[in-house]
C-alpha cells in the first residue's frame, strides 16, 4: 500500500488558500502555514502551523510535519500581504517593501520545498526522491 502524499499550503486558513487545502486534503495530508491562530473549519487531514512564511525555521518545521505523514508532493505559495500602496500616495521604498515581503514568502517556500531534493537528499533519508 502506498503512503499518501503530503502538501504544504501557505496562507491556507481562508479564501483561495483554504479551497486549495481542502482540495489537496482529498489526496493526502495538508499542513497549512498561516498567521492565523486557529482554523474556522476542520478536516482530519489538515494541520495548522501558525507562523510567518518568510521564516526559514517555520517553513522547515511545516515541511517536516508534512513529510512525517507522507512524501512531500507539493508546496503552494499562497500567502500574501495585501496592503494598498498606490504610486501616487506611497514612496518607492514603501512599494518596494510590499514587493519584497511577498517575494520573500515565495522564495523561502520554494527553497524549503525544493532544496533538499536538489542536493540529493530528503529531510527523511527513508524518503529520498531525487538525486543519489
Amino acid at each position: 500500500m502506498l503512503t499518501p502524499p503530503s502538501f504544504v499550503v501557505t496562507g491556507g486558513a481562508h479564501g483561495i488558500g483554504r479551497a486549495i487545502a481542502e482540495r489537496l486534503a482529498g489526496d493526502g495530508s495538508v499542513v497549512i502555514l498561516d498567521m492565523a491562530d486557529q482554523l474556522d473549519w476542520t478536516n482530519e487531514r489538515v494541520t495548522l502551523i501558525t507562523g510567518d512564511a518568510r521564516d526559514v525555521a517555520t517553513t522547515q518545521r511545516a515541511a517536516a510535519i508534512a513529510e512525517s505523514t507522507g512524501p512531500l508532493a507539493g508546496w503552494v505559495n499562497n500567502a500574501a500581504v495585501f496592503d494598498v500602496a498606490r504610486f501616487g500616495d506611497a514612496s518607492a521604498s514603501q512599494i518596494l517593501d510590499l514587493i519584497t515581503v511577498n517575494l520573500a514568502m515565495a522564495v523561502v517556500g520554494c527553497h524549503t520545498a525544493v532544496n533538499p531534493r536538489i542536493v540529493g537528499r530528503s529531510r527523511d533519508p527513508r524518503r529520498r526522491t531525487f538525486g543519489r
